[in-house]
């Protein structure tokens, strides 16, 4: 069975990124563009009061998005209770979405389950609204580009987006504390654990919470770069946790988070001149701790090590047995990230493939 840590247990790299989140919070809360009074008002009462990391971020994280709303589209959010997240905004789409990617299933989304979950985090977030309503604003939405997931959740009875005629859409965005207590029933142990972080982390960060079973929730204070353009906060903290938290979540089993961030762990110990070469665009997924994005993990692997042969060719290297050797030593792990039922022909693939690899030379 799978060894994620639990929620209210963070590992010691949780922990730091967390501190330094809130650290962060404390010098540029006060300044910051992106913020309107109130949200800034919001902060400075939490941050004073000695608040939990968690009602912090949902501050920030709203107060971004109140001031993006509003200051860019003429929008305000309206306060929903926790409930209508689970009751349909219009037709459910009759449109099976079955080229949707789902490795991890979601769990049913009714009954007494999903009513002891509401009465829980209510008792644990009594201080201010969770679920806000948003119309309009097509297209500028970080869940936008994920509507098709949503609508294929919205089948299994949770309901965050809707999309209807004329192009007309309602969103419901959740706080990150609730989003992650969806993300928990939705998917249990296979979803992920939001990590508070300042911004933008490092690939080597990146790849140690995916280790974890964490991803990153990076909220700031200024415009970040995402995908060649300088983006509003709230959108590059929007993207990080609505479109890949949840595709993480729905898309990549455990055993194949823990298969690329062993991957990413090797090639940074027996091959690290690798990181020094600029990073050619096909190298990128492995390079950028995300091997699991392949269609296949061995796939990823032997295409990494075969662009990466004729660089070391040149230098006089030959790391390919070596990594498979040092990729072979990671496998108790990652079988032990397996859900039960034994484990995956791709993991038979990816270790029979090493083997011959290995023993090649």
């Amino acid at each position: 069975m799978m060894t994620i840590p639990a929620i209210g247990c963070p590992p010691a790299l949780v922990a730091e990124l967390q501190a330094q989140y809130l650290d962060s919070v404390r010098a540029n809360y006060e300044s910051s563009p992106f913020l309107l009074e109130s949200g800034r008002q919001e902060i400075r009462n939490l941050l004073e009061s000695g608040a939990p990391v968690e009602r912090v971020g949902d501050a920030h994280f709203l107060g971004l998005a109140e001031h993006y709303l509003w200051k860019e589209h003429g929008v305000r959010m309206t306060p929903l209770p926790l409930e209508d997240a689970f009751r349909p905004i219009g037709e459910i789409p009759t449109q099976e979405y079955n080229w949707v990617k789902t490795a991890n299933p979601v769990r049913s989304l009714q009954g007494a389950a999903v009513d002891e979950a509401l009465s829980r985090f209510k008792l644990q977030s009594p201080y201010r609204p969770h679920l806000y309503e948003v119309r309009g604003c097509r297209v500028t939405m970080p869940w936008d580009v994920a509507g098709a997931e949503y609508l294929y959740l919205s089948q299994c009875g949770l309901h965050l987006y809707h999309s209807g005629e004329n192009q007309n859409f309602i969103s419901r965005m959740p706080s990150l504390s609730f989003f992650q207590e969806l993300l928990n029933l939705c998917f249990g142990e296979m979803g992920a654990l939001l990590c508070l972080a300042p911004g933008i982390v490092d690939e080597r960060v990146y790849n140690e919470l995916h280790w974890l079973g964490y991803h990153p929730a990076g909220l700031s204070f200024q415009r970040e770069l995402e995908e060649d353009e300088m983006k509003h906060p709230f959108l590059f903290a929007g993207h990080d946790i609505f479109f890949h938290a949840l595709n993480w979540s729905l898309q990549v089993a455990p055993w194949r988070r823990a298969a690329s961030a062993a991957f990413y762990t090797v090639l940074r110990d027996v091959a690290p001149e690798v990181f020094e070469y600029p990073s050619p665009v096909d190298l990128e997924w492995a390079l950028d701790a995300e091997l699991h994005r392949y269609p296949s993990v061995w796939g990823g692997v032997a295409e990494t090590i075969k662009i990466l042969e004729s660089k070391w060719a040149r230098a006089g290297l030959d790391r390919r047995s070596s990594i498979s050797r040092a990729y072979l030593s990671r496998f108790p792990e990652i079988v032990a990230r397996c859900a039960a039922g034994g484990i995956p022909p791709e993991l038979e693939e990816l270790r029979a493939s090493l083997n011959g690899l290995a023993l090649a030379d």
